[in-house]
């Protein structure tokens, strides 16, 4: 799965594209997520947009990630969130737990809504 990933004013914009099975590539996402935040990013954005496939491991490192940016004070957003992803967020319910946005643009404005 090619992660694109972009940082700008302390928030992190991941893209992710493909098929989101996290078999090799959740630990290096993981991995990624740890080294961030020893660089005090205050935001991740996880763009889902091009994301054709998704099964419980992909579900999981969303759930993983969320739990380790919260621990450390660090917002989540999950954006362009396709009907595949949003079917199974709905489905398993974690479309409660998760801040999710249309575009990227709408999560990062949210971001720096909350922080005035």
């Amino acid at each position: 799965m090619p992660i694109k990933e972009t940082i700008s004013d302390q928030v992190a914009i991941f893209k992710l594209e493909g098929n989101f099975l996290c078999e090799d590539d959740g630990g290096k996402f993981k991995s990624r997520l740890i080294d961030l935040l020893a660089t005090g990013i205050k935001c991740v954005i996880i763009d889902l947009g091009a994301v054709t496939c998704i099964n419980s491991e992909g579900l999981g490192m969303l759930i993983g990630a969320l739990t380790t940016l919260k621990q450390a004070n660090v917002d989540l957003r999950l954006a362009n969130t396709t009907d595949l992803v949003d079917n199974l967020l709905i489905i398993t319910q974690l479309v409660r737990i998760f801040d999710k946005h249309q575009t990227v643009d709408q999560a990062l404005s949210s971001f720096k809504d909350k922080e005035k």
